[in-house]
């Protein structure tokens, strides 16, 4: 798998400027609007010797429902056939039979993302580090000249966001998907919160249609690789009371020190 190692500060598209969530609810991006909730629940049963692993696999791709359970935001439009940004079939091979599903923009919008949160908090942990891994994006553009953006990135407030990756089709060319394992972010201050979120853009601002096949994550029948995947290595918190009772204990030894001098 190649690695990523020098992740640079997120370039949001002119598209997308201004329209990018800092608030959880009461958001509008382009022709949709965002939906906010705080769904993946993490409790301290997912954890195991400080780790924790989330992934989208393939048999959870099958259908939107374990996507639109995690998700945390995502851009929303209301169309008959497609919801804004969402994990659907994309497509079975005529000559296998295997069926392959993916992460979708919808058709009516020239920008959209979702964003997945990792909170640590309830759990009682902070995270020391995370390591990300995708299954890149299948990109075929609708014209020799539109060329199409997928932006990968990570934050710690949902506001300032570090790209991890960008796959970008040059010319309208065919991009095939590409597994990638990035470095992993090492934090050096305690952090209990970890945004993902994956962009998608047009460079001339045309909307989406069919033939962009725009898919992140594209993931097929079979496949033990997941669609993205992030491991966290955590530190737990000290309980309240465990801390009161350290603090007691060394109290009680300085005055037993006093009382001996």
């Amino acid at each position: 798998m190649k690695k990523y190692s020098t992740p640079q500060t997120m370039k949001i598209p002119s598209s997308l400027r201004g329209h990018l969530p800092t608030v959880v609810v009461g958001l509008s991006l382009l022709a949709g609007a965002s939906s906010a909730s705080a769904a993946l629940v993490i409790n301290t049963g997912d954890i195991v010797d400080n780790t924790y692993t989330y992934a989208l696999t393939a048999d959870e791709m099958t259908t939107d429902t374990v996507f639109g359970n995690d998700v945390y935001e995502r851009t929303l439009v209301s169309l008959p056939d497609q919801n804004g940004v969402i994990c659907r079939n994309v497509g079975t091979n005529g000559t296998t039979g295997i069926t392959s599903y993916a992460i979708v923009p919808s058709k009516s919008v020239s920008g959209a993302y979702f964003t997945y949160l990792y909170d640590f908090t309830g759990a009682g942990y902070t995270v020391d580090s995370v390591q990300f891994t995708d299954r890149g994006a299948y990109i075929g553009a609708a014209s020799t000249t539109v060329d199409i953006t997928i932006s990968i990135a990570w934050s710690t407030d949902n506001t300032n966001w570090t790209t991890l990756r960008d796959i970008t089709s040059v010319d309208g060319a065919f991009v095939a998907p590409s597994d990638s394992s990035y470095s992993p972010v090492i934090f050096t201050e305690p952090v209990s919160q970890v945004y993902y979120r994956v962009t998608y853009t047009t460079e001339d601002g045309s909307n989406f249609d069919a033939s962009n096949r725009t898919e992140f994550g594209r993931t097929s029948d079979g496949m033990t690789t997941p669609g993205f995947s992030a491991s966290f290595a955590l530190t737990q918190v000290p309980e309240p009371s465990t801390c009161t009772l350290f603090g007691g204990g060394v109290a009680l030894l300085a005055l037993l020190l006093r009382k001996r001098r």
